[in-house]
């Protein structure tokens, strides 16, 4: 199981996570966090895939955080900026 660092990072229209899943993983997701820890988005993630496309357009400029969560458990947790071209 591994998950890239998201790019392009600051983000403005959208953002890819590159992962690989190993054929044994049933729930995979992603949650991204505000600062504030709340959940502002999650994406369930398909082990025949490979990239994980988040559209940013809807999250205010600012940092964020994105769990990869298997099977319930969160595993690792990284930082996103999120800042939009004026």
């Amino acid at each position: 199981i591994t998950v890239s660092n998201i790019y392009p990072n600051p983000a403005n229209e959208s953002a890819e996570i590159d992962y690989t899943l190993s054929s044994s993983v049933r729930d995979a997701k992603v949650i991204i966090y505000n600062v504030l820890g709340s959940p502002v988005a999650e994406f369930s993630l398909d082990k025949n895939d490979t990239k994980l496309n988040v559209n940013t357009r809807e999250l205010p400029t600012g940092v964020y955080f994105y769990q990869l969560a298997i099977e319930g458990k969160k595993v690792a947790t990284k930082k996103m900026l999120v800042r939009h071209q004026q």
